[in-house]
């Protein structure tokens, strides 16, 4: 993902996804289930990330998970 001329990924080094700058090995902060079992999302992310990017972030993670979800019930 992109946002201007800064590029993104998502890795799920552990619960929760972590989020990199494209070309660096350290995590930006992270997004998601911080345990197992919680209903519960956790952001921490740098205050340099605006709300609207934030919920971008939280959306796509969101999707990401049902599609893994998804693709665990066809088998």
């Amino acid at each position: 993902m992109s946002r201007g001329e800064e590029s993104f990924s998502f890795r799920k080094v552990s619960r929760p996804y972590h989020l990199y700058r494209h070309g660096s090995e350290q995590s930006l902060g992270s997004v998601g289930q911080a345990k197992f079992f919680s209903r519960t999302l956790h952001m921490n992310l740098p205050a340099e990330f605006d709300a609207a990017f934030q919920v971008f972030l939280l959306t796509l993670l969101l999707s990401l998970t049902f599609e893994n979800l998804e693709s665990l019930t066809r088998y």
